[in-house]
């Protein structure tokens, strides 16, 4: 499922990338990707770190924990820098809880 994920997005970003160049006649990064990304690079530097340093994967506790601090890592940096998923967030828990946070 998150190989699949992966492939399509990619795919999509390749197909993009070849009409823009295409049409503008260079490469365009859209900031939500970029933002994305460097999310992306930030949390594997992170569970590389504790793999290697803290513990080893032995168990599905291990496991569960690793994947848990990774997904905390990406979500956290995400909100941190992206605007627009910052946004997404505070209208879904809006919508959902009725909890207006962006006062």
């Amino acid at each position: 499922m998150i190989g699949a994920t992966i492939f399509g997005e990619a795919a999509r970003i390749t197909a993009y990338q070849i009409v823009a160049r295409r049409w503008v006649g260079g490469m365009i990064l859209p900031r939500p990707v970029l933002e994305q990304v460097v999310s992306a690079v930030v949390m594997f530097a992170a569970v590389s770190i504790v793999i290697s340093n803290v513990f080893a994967i032995k168990s599905w506790a291990h496991l569960a924990a690793i994947v848990g601090g990774g997904a905390s890592v990406y979500f956290t940096m995400l909100f941190a820098i992206s605007q627009h998923f910052r946004h997404t967030v505070l209208v879904t828990v809006d919508n959902t809880f009725g909890v207006n946070l962006t006062q």
